[in-house]
């Protein structure tokens, strides 16, 4: 059984630099496709746009150990503009709800569990081959 609390401070205990490269490797074009079939991208809001609260969301938890002002302002710190207060997050979270998350959780596992299909594929055959000489 996954102790959360346990993983949580495991994240923690990553470099800031190092949880920012984690999150920018889920790209923007996936996030947007998620967006447009769970039909989220119909709500408009120029401070926190729906792409933008998917990363958020998913930061929330890498970086478990901070305030919402604090991730936000390491996902975006050269905004102008200020941080938005923390009921505009908790709204802007609402807003999204939890379809888009769903979609891109189970896009990510089948692409890994594919990967990891492949991979264990190769290391049959290699198997094979080194069976046979």
């Amino acid at each position: 059984m996954i102790d959360i609390g346990k993983e949580a401070n495991a994240f923690a205990s990553w470099p800031t630099q190092e949880r920012l490269h984690a999150l920018k490797r889920i790209l923007r074009a996936r996030v947007e496709e998620v967006l447009a079939r769970t039909g989220q991208d119909r709500f408009f809001c120029s401070r926190l746009p729906g792409w933008f609260m998917v990363w958020f969301v998913i930061a929330l938890g890498l970086f478990c150990c901070d305030c919402y002002r604090q991730v936000f302002r390491w996902l975006q710190p050269f905004r102008r503009g200020g941080t938005p207060g923390r009921s505009t997050f908790c709204e802007a979270r609402k807003r999204l709800g939890i379809a888009p998350l769903r979609f891109l959780a189970n896009q990510v596992i089948a692409c890994r569990a594919a990967w990891s299909q492949r991979l264990v594929r190769l290391v049959r055959r290699r198997e094979a081959w080194s069976v046979k000489d």
